[in-house]
């Protein structure tokens, strides 16, 4: 049965100091994701070393879209200039 989801993920950059740097690693993680056929919105916080992002995607089973997610969670976690802080995922 096709599923749609919703991944939230909140980011922590430690070492950023402007928003060009900021900008600059988000620009690659989005385009990275996009070449995927994953819609993805980042909300800037009013720190700029933390992110939301929200990623959206259409799969044919749920085990698709948590090999998605899971995909993610480690892409973030084996980031060293990137924390992850929160995460989660909504399925309809």
């Amino acid at each position: 049965m096709i599923r749609t989801c919703l991944i939230e993920f909140e980011l922590y950059f430690p070492y950023i100091v402007s928003i060009k740097e900021h900008r600059k690693i988000m620009q690659a993680i989005i385009s990275n994701i996009k070449k995927q056929n994953i819609s993805v919105l980042e909300i800037l916080n009013k720190n700029i070393r933390s992110s939301t992002l929200y990623l959206s995607a259409v799969k044919e089973n749920e085990v698709d879209i948590h090999r998605l997610y899971d995909y993610y969670i480690n892409f973030f976690l084996d980031r060293p200039d990137i924390r992850l802080i929160s995460y989660n995922i909504e399925i309809y």
